[in-house]
């Protein structure tokens, strides 16, 4: 199961964080969209965010062979640079990890820079594509885990801003694909047959090429397969 976290705090996403996370999980982190001397501050925000829900057993995510998910029940994204986090992503070939990790019925929780991380391109955070990230690492290479059905995310999205809605339908127009806009105060849950559902409480806006944005509002459901269909 995935979760999209629109980059809100553990508060604003409580509805989805209570489909996610459960006492007693093990609970690995890949906290690489931050900067090195951040981390241990990431990892104590996760702790400190958890323990209003029970008890964890929570570890940073390492280079080994299966970086970190031999044991885990739950791997969580954390936000910061995105284009920083690919390029971890990159350079460690950790890919095929995520995808082994869900066919093992592990949950992967993103947030944010996490989130984006499970669409299938990132470059829609780009300050100069109109998203809130500095390019730094000059990567040719943009695409992201693409976990599903090819749609790009867009989290922080603000309903009530001009700029974000033109970004996305510009996004979804230029390249033909979807753009899932995630608010802060909202999750988004997609279940191993590639159903979404928006956990709330705000509506999810979806984004389609050359056609007006569909509003989707708590514990709505749809599915994406190159168009927005709704699920009875």
């Amino acid at each position: 199961m995935l979760y999209l976290g629109g980059g809100g705090s553990e508060v604003d996403e409580a509805r989805s964080w209570d489909l996610v996370f459960q006492s007693g999980q093990r609970i690995t982190v890949w906290s690489f969209a931050q900067p090195s001397n951040r981390i241990r501050r990431v990892m104590d925000w996760v702790s400190s965010a958890l323990s209003q829900r029970g008890h964890f057993y929570i570890q940073l995510g390492d280079r080994g062979p299966r970086f970190g998910l031999e044991q885990a029940d739950v791997l969580v994204i954390p936000g910061g640079n995105t284009l920083s986090l690919l390029q971890w992503v990159q350079q460690n070939g950790f890919f095929t990890a995520v995808a082994s990790f869900l066919k093992g019925g592990g949950k992967v929780y993103g947030g944010s820079a996490g989130a984006i991380l499970l669409g299938a391109d990132i470059a829609i955070c780009d300050v100069k594509n109109g998203g809130l990230d500095e390019n730094e690492y000059t990567l040719e290479d943009t695409q992201g885990l693409d976990l599903l059905n090819g749609a790009v995310v867009f989290p922080h999205f603000d309903a009530g801003s001009s700029a974000h809605f033109v970004t996305c339908q510009k996004w979804a127009d230029d390249h033909s694909v979807i753009v899932s806009a995630i608010p802060e105060k909202c999750g988004v849950e997609v279940d191993e047959t590639g159903i979404f559902r928006n956990a709330g409480p705000d509506s999810v806006h979806l984004f389609r090429h050359r056609r007006d944005a569909a509003s989707l509002i708590s514990g709505e459901d749809w599915y994406i397969d190159g168009r927005v269909t709704a699920v009875d």
